[in-house]
């Protein structure tokens, strides 16, 4: 990308269309309307931007809603607001304080979560970490996988190195307060997982098929089938694991 001094500027305060093209700073306002590629230093958007093609930036802000149709790439983003992306993902680092929907894979080196992010595709990252929600319908790998649950969460497959889940105590008295403005009781925080891989695995309100790992140990609320491990496991009193092996 040229030097940000030699490029030009786009900013959108009402409702506006852009052809895309490469710019140094994109400011959206209002509601942008991109119909190609954007390429960009710095983006940040506190009203709707829609961006039609492939997006490739350096830092990205998002404080209100965007789509971006084709895929994405960028160094680091952070979501304060909505973000929906229909193509594939490849972030350095990603702050989601909102929430963000993607329809393919995610690949970062990190990924920070303290509202909701739900991948249909998998994602791969060496941190990946947890204050909230999240959903992958494919396989989440990553190096540290640190889970604090507000609400349930979903992975088909989970591998890692380190994995913690815990249920998160913070917000328990206000998510009750809220959600009894809708209905009795609000829902519960626990992950569902088919199989779930690591060297060492701490899990609290866990239903999982399989756990295996090097060492294993099986807090409170969970219901797993099988339990393998290779050097130690232990499992709460309070909690069901119907088989176990050492392997």
């Amino acid at each position: 990308m040229e030097n940000h001094q030699q490029l030009p500027d786009l900013k959108i305060t009402g409702t506006s269309n852009s052809a895309g093209g490469v710019f140094g700073k994109v400011k959206i306002t209002g509601e942008g309307y991109v119909e190609d590629d954007l390429e960009c230093l710095e983006f940040s958007c506190t009203g709707v931007a829609d961006i039609k093609g492939n997006f490739q930036a350096a830092d990205v802000s998002v404080r209100g809603v965007m789509t971006v149709a084709g895929n994405t790439q960028a160094d680091k983003t952070v979501i304060n607001g909505e973000a929906d992306f229909d193509g594939e993902v490849s972030v350095k680092e990603m702050r989601c304080n909102g929430v963000a929907n993607l329809k393919k894979n995610l690949i970062s080196e990190e990924v920070r979560v303290w509202g909701n992010v739900s991948v249909q595709g998998n994602c791969e990252t060496e941190r990946f970490l947890v204050k909230g929600g999240f959903t992958t319908q494919g396989l989440l790998n990553a190096g540290n996988i640190d889970v604090q649950m507000y609400w349930p969460c979903q992975a088909a497959e989970i591998g890692g190195e380190r994995i913690t889940v815990k249920k998160s105590a913070s917000l328990k008295n206000m998510l009750k307060s809220i959600w009894g403005l809708f209905q009795s009781d609000p829902p519960q925080p626990k992950l569902t997982a088919d199989v779930i891989e690591g060297d060492e695995i701490y899990l609290e309100h866990t239903e999982a098929k399989i756990v295996r790992g090097n060492h294993i140990t099986i807090g409170p609320g969970c219901e797993i089938e099988l339990v393998e491990y290779k050097r130690s496991f232990q499992q709460a009193k309070d909690t069901q694991v119907h088989d176990s092996k050492e392997i």
